[in-house]
């Protein structure tokens, strides 16, 4: 139960996700001010490790620059990566990823999933994601689940 008034993410798992995260559960949340992306999970393909089990449900806010959802499996920092890192391809597992009763006022878009064709991402649900106004269209591309098209515009 967080409130917030504004920033770059809200709820953002990832990045150098070379270990994993599961059994997360964010619920009754609120952003009054504005917000680059409301949910993030963002991985680069040499990480592997997981995410799953994470659960979004019963959160409302006013204005999201980006996409109220965002998923990257191909996250780029913009630098060379550390020495000594063994850069072979590892992909991250990302399954079980339920999202529920989303109300947003203004957004970019709802929803930004680039999953990889080599691992797609799997156990995706979407259900009850509401926007007001948006400047964009969805992105959905390797990412299976439910409800990743049935949301609806206010």
């Amino acid at each position: 139960r967080c409130r917030a008034g504004a920033g770059h993410g809200f709820l953002v798992i990832g990045s150098e996700c070379s270990g994993g995260v599961r059994n997360v559960l964010m619920e009754d949340c609120e952003v009054d001010g504005t917000i680059a992306t409301l949910i993030r999970f963002k991985t680069r393909e040499t990480r592997g490790g997981y995410m799953e089990n994470i659960t979004v449900r019963n959160v409302w806010a006013r204005n999201v620059v980006g996409a109220v959802i965002d998923l990257s499996t191909g996250y780029s920092m913009g630098d060379a990566p550390p020495s000594g890192i063994d850069q072979k391809v590892a992909l991250t597992r990302i399954s079980g990823i339920c999202i529920g009763d989303i109300d947003v006022k203004r957004a970019g878009c709802r929803m930004r999933l680039i999953g990889d064709a080599r691992r797609p991402v799997t156990d995706f649900s979407v259900k009850g994601l509401q926007v007001g106004r948006m400047t964009s269209g969805d992105v959905v591309e390797f990412v299976q689940g439910r409800g990743l098209t049935a949301v609806s515009d206010l």
